[in-house]
């Protein structure tokens, strides 16, 4: 079985352990509700996705709504230890790459809403069929086992989870990612993975600095509020950068988002260019 990291396995258990205690008290708390009615179902898009378990959507009547997804957690965008922050900005861009602009259907547990007057709700999509499953497959979340739901969903989700730290899957891959050749790249998307390119030249789009390899075959996107945790993004152009993270795909071309110093690393530079500035004039 592969290795997990120390302070991997160190969040994940110590979440696991409170959770799978609390899940205990939550089975007998869940037979107190032997007729469960039917559960109602809406469709809608989602618009907003706040992290890896919550969403906001605008239903089909054109009401919005926030979504907190029953069964699941994933780490917090706002914690003090920046190993989560960056689990957390992983889990949040794997929900982001499959749920937004999506058309979902929802549907409901017998508790509708909780105390932060929140949505609880199952998703599903046409392609990846029930989303909170979906994601605690690929590695992105934790099952959520401390209020009690849906006995047949609670078996799935926590086998869920297990294949998934088996496997290694998403959070649970230990750092550094494996590294993938850059015409390969496109096949790793959905997970996380390293990969290796020649900066050729930076780009400003919209909210990002875009640090793109030859013919733009690949991009690593800095947030532009993120730079002053960056030392000089300039300086990437025309060096050979290391960067890991989770793969997505927008237009066509896969990218990584560099939301930590950590995630992108220096290895070489350009000798071409190098040899250039050396010639006497």
């Amino acid at each position: 079985m592969p290795r997990i990291s120390n302070t991997l396995f160190r969040i994940f258990c110590s979440l696991g352990f409170f959770l799978l205690f609390s899940g205990f008290l939550s089975e007998k708390r869940f037979q107190s509700f032997p007729n469960i009615p039917v559960s109602e179902q809406d469709t809608g898009v989602i618009i907003v996705v706040y992290d890896g378990d919550t969403v906001g959507i605008e239903f089909s009547d054109g009401q919005r709504r926030k979504i907190r997804l029953i069964g699941i957690d994933s780490p917090e965008t706002g914690h003090s230890d920046e190993q989560v922050r960056l689990l957390a900005q992983l889990s949040k861009r794997f929900t982001f790459y499959y749920l937004y602009r999506k058309q979902v259907t929802v549907k409901y547990d017998w508790e509708r809403e909780d105390k932060y007057g929140r949505l609880l709700a199952y998703l599903w999509t046409e392609k990846n069929g029930l989303f909170n499953e979906f994601i605690l497959e690929e590695g992105f979340a934790s099952a959520y086992l401390r209020f009690p739901f849906k006995e047949e969903y609670r078996k799935k989700f926590i086998q869920a989870e297990k294949s998934a730290r088996i496997s290694t899957k998403g959070l649970w891959r230990e750092e550094p990612y494996p590294m993938v050749p850059l015409d390969k790249i496109s096949g790793y998307i959905g997970q996380t993975a390293a990969v290796q390119y020649m900066c050729q030249d930076i780009q400003t789009k919209g909210q990002f600095f875009f640090l793109n390899s030859t013919e733009q075959r690949f991009s690593t996107l800095i947030p532009n509020n993120k730079e002053n945790f960056f030392a000089g993004v300039k300086e990437f152009k025309g060096r050979v950068i290391r960067v890991q993270g989770f793969v997505e795909e927008y237009d066509g071309q896969p990218q990584i988002i560099a939301f930590f110093p950590r995630q992108i690393k220096i290895v070489g530079i350009d000798k071409e260019k190098s040899i250039k500035r050396e010639k006497p004039s």
